[in-house]
């Protein structure tokens, strides 16, 4: 078994040898060299066909070999660089153009990779941007919790005067702020108490004409008014009634239409969405 071994190491050793262009090692079945290209002379396609060529009395060279249309230009399907090489013309491409090509492809995920964080920061800083508190969301807080806590000043206080106004037909005609008040004294002595789970979201903006337009509507009321920032803003979530171990939740939507009323922010208009 040893002598097989050492009988074998001998033969890979013999069936070595030295490219004539390049100097690297080939094998006796590899056509052409597998790192520069050039035609292996010692082949056993080139041998047979300088056997072929000495008996019938033509010199085999190397250009010879090249021409000649011979079963060493079949590539050699155990060498898959032949096999290249023999299809393009004989072309492998040296080192310097592999590396090249490889740190292409490390700069390309790079560049996608630096791509797709530049994304995620402008998609984080939009939603940041388009969600933070707002003076309109600011307004709208500071009107939940005087709901919440029954504060019949501060909530009046965040309305225009055109909804203070407003006939209640429900309640024989009596004025907005007439009612709130009568309603959150009820709430007090009732023991009654609202939370609101809920969140915010900015929506259309007025333009200059629909602003114009707001603004020509009241001043044919209260006189001369500033009106400016317009802008509609959601509120979805729950409205959760509690009295004492009772409880009750329901859904609550709704649209808030919120601006600068001669230059404080307040809540011109609501709309409950069913």
């Amino acid at each position: 078994m040893v002598n097989m071994f050492y009988i074998f190491i001998e033969n890979e050793v013999a069936n070595k040898m030295k490219c004539p262009e390049c100097g690297n090692e080939v094998y006796p079945d590899q056509i052409v060299c597998g790192y520069c290209g050039a035609p292996n002379p010692r082949s056993y396609g080139a041998v047979d066909s300088a056997e072929q060529s000495a008996g019938s009395g033509i010199s085999v060279t190397n250009d010879n070999i090249d021409s000649q249309e011979t079963p060493a230009q079949i590539p050699d399907q155990s060498n898959p660089m032949a096999e290249s090489s023999a299809g393009l013309g004989s072309y492998v491409p040296d080192p310097a153009e592999r590396k090249n090509h490889k740190f292409g492809k490390k700069k390309a995920i790079l560049m996608a990779i630096i791509f797709l964080v530049f994304c995620a920061i402008g998609y984080g800083t939009y939603t940041y941007l388009s969600n933070r508190d707002t003076p309109h969301i600011k307004l709208l807080k500071k009107y939940f919790k005087a709901y919440e806590d029954a504060d019949i000043d501060t909530f009046l206080d965040v309305l225009i005067p055109k909804i203070l106004d407003k006939k209640i037909k429900d309640r024989d005609n009596m004025p907005y702020s007439e009612m709130v008040r009568t309603l959150f004294a009820e709430m007090k002595t009732n023991g009654d108490h609202f939370k609101f789970d809920v969140k915010y979201k900015m929506g259309h903006k007025y333009s200059a004409e629909e602003v114009d337009d707001m603004r020509n509507k009241l001043s044919e009321i209260y006189g001369d008014v500033e009106i400016s920032d317009l802008r509609i803003v959601s509120v979805t979530g729950k409205r959760i009634y509690k009295n004492g171990t009772f409880e009750h939740t329901e859904p609550y939507d709704a649209d808030f239409l919120v601006g600068k009323y001669n230059g404080e922010m307040k809540i011109f208009n609501y709309s409950t969405n069913k």
